[in-house]
């Protein structure tokens, strides 16, 4: 309650572009470990790596939508908050099928 919009308007900003920068970053990380697995024979191994990539491809793909559709809408703290509730679900579930 203390803390005022245009914070938690910045706030919600700054981490959408962190989380769009670490997946763009672990993207990378992932493709330059296949290339180098290939180059060394272990192609199985770059197989299991290439699944990781095409993981990480989605959640980029989601989490830049999501970028685009906060700036379109102001960074609304209104909106924001009617999206948290779906956020969260899909995100506790994502969570829950670690540990499985």
């Amino acid at each position: 309650m203390a803390v005022d919009t245009g914070t938690k308007r910045s706030a919600v900003k700054t981490m959408m572009e962190k989380w769009v920068e670490w997946e763009r970053d672990t993207k990378k990380l992932y493709q330059d470990m296949y290339k180098e697995l290939c180059e060394i024979g272990e192609i199985a191994a770059a197989n299991k790596v290439k699944c990781y990539i095409c993981a990480v491809d989605e959640e980029l793909i989601h989490a830049e939508k999501k970028l685009i559709k906060l700036e379109t809408l102001g960074y609304d703290i209104g909106t924001i908050i009617g999206l948290q509730n779906h956020m969260y679900k899909k995100f506790e579930e994502k969570l829950k099928n670690l540990f499985i």
